[in-house]
């Protein structure tokens, strides 16, 4: 029996499946141990530092909504839950679809909680297989492949991001699956099919992260230079470029579907963060990676008190590499140079980048240039605004490195102590990268948003603040759209600015006297906009705050009924209100000024005033509007949705103009657009002015 017993076992461990299998198994394991303490609160509790009680529970939202929608029949890639009611397209945030689909089951069964943890899970398992297979196909040696594995999976960088909760960049396991078909693709006996695998891999890494895409492709870039066969003849050469060209073309026309939204959100991707200011804050110095992991349980404290000096501004900068996989790739270098130059080259080119525009070496910068800084130059470039996180495409290169460093020590070792070395190489990596002390973050909606559920209409949850993320941990429970919400980036979304809203939304800011609010358009408003309860947290406002906020409600409402009130929580009920015709303003407005007599507003390039007709007939309106122009006369062009009203010629100040139109509005909304050229030169309140509305009166004219 024990015969056939070690030969079944012999004949098991040659076969590369089974092999990998026991590796998935191990990795398993070890992610299990090294996420033991959030286990048994998986379904609840999203684990981590104090960004991730932002970020992490921002994407169990995404999560929640990528079940949401597609088991609703919904776009997942654009939402009306948040920023109601103009809604929020998606495709350019950090919703991961890729793990909204793998996690799918998951989050039905268990919900979006357990899908966030299970995709944390599986993160690490995925990620060591993908390491694995990558040392593998570069070592040819499994115990060596395992060890790579781990190099890539439990490295401090990975670790960061699941500490920050940051999911797009957590999973990070599709990197290393994509550069083994890329390699397999530049091999003289590369196939077609290993060009579709990379090329559905490069997309699948687009739709986890557009960060990673983007370093994907300046990696594709160096891998073609380096690996390609030159040597073995024009044809070979030629077929390894076609299949490049092929995997690249796949990537593209798969990710098709996205680049509109991402073209269009491009200033949002790129954002006021990527600005040159910004850029060193967020770059990697030259001692970061020989610093230790800032979230070890020893010297973790210690590393972020020296580290936090020359990033005081940036909490996400561990971009340590390891001492052991530092030693094993120096080994490798020294050893198998011929094997493993190509993959220091990879590893050095990303740390490079990493480090930013310029060269800072801990607290001193040194103003000397990086390639970063050209590359930020190119259209789009600057789309990637946190340089330090190029350095994932070096922890993947450092998997088969460190491969490469043990195989060579196993080969100068005697067999009798080769299994103490490979133990002594794990222990060293387990050592190394232990894992931080998890906290764990489990917010508790109050229970009145359960009984608030699956009824219609839209929720104002009052006091509004941009950064707050408790309303869509709540909205989890309720499931109501919300005015206002929150994204990694901030679409372009004006606060609302319809009457009753605005002075809901900002009661501190005071009445506006253009286009004043009267509490019958306030009730149309909320009507027309399908706002049926305002749900007011007591505990999230500032005294002052409270004070304003009461004495708009009890102008507003009235006599509103009171649906339910505690210590925490006040919710009205909207009272419905016979249909006005209402207008504000939008988009390109400076803010309203007064001086005691009289007001005005400077307009911008473009300025948009919403005419809002919420019955169901059309109904006649008349727009009177007096302007005057800044230092010089100018053309102001008009025109109600998209089609041409006329052109007015604006005299210079201190000349009046008024004008007025006479407009029939069908039932919904209509944009009155005002343009104008602007002064080239700043004025003197700091400034680019053009048009100034003096006066602004609507009148709807409607038969009672």
């Amino acid at each position: 029996m024990r015969v056939r017993l070690g030969l079944w076992l012999e004949r098991l461990c040659g076969r590369p499946w089974a092999l990998g299998l026991a590796a998935g198994g191990a990795y398993l394991l070890l992610s299990l141990l090294l996420l033991a303490p959030t286990l048994p609160s998986f379904g609840r509790a999203v684990p981590g530092g104090l960004v991730a009680a932002a970020d992490g529970w921002q994407n169990v939202w995404n999560l929640w909504w990528f079940h949401r929608a597609v088991t609703t029949g919904l776009n997942p890639f654009f939402t009306r839950m948040i920023f109601y009611p103009e809604g929020a397209d998606l495709l350019g945030q950090t919703l991961t679809c890729t793990n909204g689909l793998l996690l799918l089951p998951v989050t039905a069964l268990f919900g979006p909680v357990a899908g966030y943890n299970a995709a944390v899970l599986l993160s690490f398992v995925l990620a060591g297989m993908g390491g694995y297979a990558l040392t593998l196909h570069v070592t040819g040696r499994p115990l060596a492949a395992f060890v790579g594995g781990c190099v890539f999976t439990f490295a401090p960088f990975h670790l960061t991001k699941v500490w920050d909760g940051q999911l797009e960049l957590s999973t990070l396991q599709w990197l290393p699956f994509y550069l083994l078909f890329l390699l397999r693709c530049t091999a003289g006996d590369g196939r077609w099919r290993d060009a579709a695998a990379a090329g559905v891999l490069l997309a699948i890494v687009g739709y986890t992260s557009w960060y990673y895409l983007f370093f994907a492709a300046l990696a594709s870039l160096l891998v073609a230079a380096l690996w390609l066969p030159y040597r073995a003849g024009a044809r070979v050469w030629l077929l390894a470029l076609a299949r490049l060209a092929a995997a690249a073309t796949l990537a593209v026309l798969l990710i098709a579907p996205a680049l509109p939204s991402l073209l269009g959100s491009a200033t949002e991707l790129a954002g006021p963060s990527a600005s040159a200011a910004l850029l060193p804050l967020r770059s990697a110095t030259l001692l970061d990676f020989w610093l230790p992991s800032n979230l070890h349980p020893v010297w973790g404290a210690w590393a972020q008190s020296l580290g936090a000096v020359w990033h005081a501004d940036i909490a996400a900068w561990n971009v340590a590499l390891g001492y052991t996989p530092l030693a094993l790739a120096l080994v490798a270098l020294v050893r198998m140079r011929g094997a493993a130059w190509r993959w220091l080259v990879l590893a050095g080119a990303a740390c490079v980048l990493a480090l930013g525009p310029t060269l800072n070496i801990g607290p001193w910068k040194t103003g000397l240039p990086l390639p970063y800084a050209a590359l930020a130059a190119l259209p789009g470039g600057n789309i990637s605004h946190r340089p330090s996180h190029f350095v994932v495409i070096a922890c993947v290169a450092l998997a088969p490195l460190a491969g490469l460093g043990l195989n060579a020590l196993l080969a100068r070792t005697a067999v009798r102590w080769r299994g103490w070395l490979l133990a002594g190489v794990l222990l060293a990596l387990t050592w190394e990268f232990l894992p931080p002390r998890w906290n764990l973050w489990a917010p508790t909606p109050h229970p009145y948003y359960d009984v608030l559920a699956n009824q219609p209409g839209a929720l104002l949850v009052l006091p509004a603040a941009a950064e707050d993320l408790r309303p869509l941990i709540d909205q989890m429970r309720h499931g109501r759209p919300l005015m206002g919400g929150l994204l990694a980036r901030a679409p372009s979304y004006d606060p609302p600015q319809a009457p009753g809203m605005r002075e809901l939304w900002r009661p501190e800011a005071g009445p506006l006297w253009m286009l004043p609010t009267v509490r019958e358009d306030a009730l149309t408003t909320l009507n027309y906009y399908g706002v049926t309860q305002i749900v007011i947290e007591r505990t999230r406002m500032q005294p002052g705050e409270a004070a304003a906020l009461d004495s708009v409600l009890a102008w507003l409402l009235l006599d509103a009924p009171l649906r339910y009130e505690d210590a925490r929580l006040r919710v009205f009920q909207v009272p419905a209100a016979p249909p006005r015709g209402f207008a504000f303003f939008r988009t390109g407005w400076y803010p309203e000024e007064a001086d005691g007599k009289h007001s005005w507003r400077w307009m911008r390039a473009r300025g948009e005033i919403m005419l809002v007709n919420p019955s169901a007939v059309p109904w006649p309106v008349a727009v009177q509007l007096g302007v005057e122009s800044y230092l010089n006369p100018r053309a102001l062009d008009l025109a109600v949705d998209g089609a041409a009203l006329g052109r007015w010629t604006i005299p210079a100040q201190p000349r009046h103009f008024t004008r007025i139109m006479h407009l029939l509005l069908p039932p919904g909304e209509h944009r009155l657009l005002l343009q104008a050229p602007l002064e080239a030169e700043l004025a003197p309140s700091n400034r680019h002015l053009g048009i100034v509305l003096t006066d602004i009166t609507v009148r709807y004219h409607v038969k009672e």
